[in-house]
């Protein structure tokens, strides 16, 4: 298991040349794959979370890049830390080691190339949510989990990992009403009503006696696919809203989760103790629970849309064609024009009153 970036790169060369999934072809493997990338900033599954390497620590897979390290708000995109990321990724493309159409395919088609061709795996090293649902029942057992790896071999920094706990648990504006709907009572009775705890447990796992069994007593299960051939995520978004609903499921409901949620438990366990040395307070961004003013979220718009045109096409650029080392001063010059620092202070400003309101 490899323990830094150069023993990274020496795995996925052998995934490239030693003909890892053994069909006889040494050149039908992708050695690395990660889901596409945007033009309005970086989200899960992608390999923005090697800057945990460098002892970062983002959220939600990196958004717009701005994330808090010792109480202070920063952006990695002008950051030295993100320079070296980019470096390295564009060694593993020069080196043939990252999927050739990463930057274009859609997520199906990154989801269906790492399902690979029945028994036989085509990717060496990426990134999901949870075994079955990134490789499928048939090739999940030929995948293990990754401890977070260290940028270098002779590091001091502390090891992070991208932190998506407010993210995945308390999810912002899934539902809307239109200013338009005729009936707007009706609307927000029925809105009301997917977050009854019985609703909410369909709107993410599907219908009761399809999707959930209720045992009467108040308890439930999570049932497997009907088609044993599924796996459990793709049955789950086949069948319902799924993570995309709006929905408030409690820690008091008894209900039994699927075979799947329950791996994703055990397949984290590698990540646990760099995730429990975050200090939450001072290292992570509370995106989530802050809510900006018009005025300010009007401006922070508006720099941020001139900002990831420039950001997002620089990153795809230098990882596939290189040039970052000669272009980066006159980059970081740009995008302090176009005005980074002012959405800076501005979330410096509602990230202290959100501390100071807390503790």
């Amino acid at each position: 298991m490899p323990t830094n970036w150069d023993e990274l790169h020496e795995v996925l060369l052998a995934f490239k040349e030693q003909d890892a999934n053994g069909s006889g072809n040494p050149n039908d493997e992708i050695p690395m794959d990660f889901a596409p990338v945007g033009t309005t900033g970086f989200g899960f599954f992608q390999p923005t979370v090697l800057l945990g390497s460098t002892g970062m620590t983002i959220s939600g897979g990196g958004g717009q890049g701005y994330f808090v390290e010792d109480s202070e708000v920063k952006n990695f995109f002008i950051d030295e830390r993100y320079k070296e990321h980019v470096q390295f990724l564009n060694r593993l493309w020069a080196d043939g080691l990252i999927n050739s159409e990463v930057f274009t395919q859609e997520y199906t088609a990154y989801q269906s190339l790492g399902r690979g061709d029945g028994s036989t795996a085509k990717v060496g090293f990426t990134f999901g949510w949870e075994k079955t649902d990134r490789f499928g029942n048939e090739l999940a057992s030929q995948y293990t989990s990754m401890p977070p790896i260290a940028a270098s071999s002779n590091q001091i920094e502390d090891l992070s990992w991208t932190y998506d706990y407010n993210e995945l648990n308390y999810g912002v504006n899934m539902v809307q009403m239109s200013s338009a709907t005729e009936n707007k009572e009706a609307a927000m009775r029925f809105i009301n009503e997917l977050y009854d705890p019985e609703v909410s447990m369909q709107v993410l796992f599907g219908s009761l006696g399809t999707n959930i069994e209720d045992h009467g007593d108040g308890s439930y299960t999570v049932l497997p696919p009907e088609d044993e051939q599924m796996d459990p995520g793709t049955w789950k978004w086949t069948t319902t809203w799924a993570d995309n609903g709006p929905m408030y499921i409690s820690d008091s409901l008894d209900l039994t989760l699927g075979e799947d949620m329950q791996d994703v438990l055990r397949q984290t366990e590698p990540l646990s103790d760099v995730l429990s040395n975050i200090d939450t307070l001072t290292n992570v961004y509370p995106g989530v629970f802050i809510k900006y003013s018009d005025e300010d979220n009007n401006q922070m718009s508006l720099i941020n849309t001139d900002f990831m045109n420039l950001a997002m096409a620089k990153y795809s650029q230098w990882i596939t064609e290189g040039g970052i080392e000669n272009e980066w001063d006159a980059y970081v010059e740009e995008i302090e024009r176009i005005g980074l620092q002012t959405n800076l202070d501005i979330m410096q400003r509602y990230y202290d009153d959100y501390v100071q309101s807390i503790e």
